[in-house]
């Protein structure tokens, strides 16, 4: 169960790191999510 959920959060994070990196290049360099880019 909770190897299935940190797959699915890793999938998750990967998801939103490639959507991020598409739509906004410029916070792919930055290291430390700030919160208005994770609304």
């Amino acid at each position: 169960m909770q190897g299935a959920m940190a797959r699915h959060w890793s999938h998750d994070f990967r998801v939103t790191r490639l959507i991020r990196s598409k739509y906004f290049p410029e916070a792919t360099s930055i290291r430390t999510v700030s919160p208005s880019l994770t609304n």
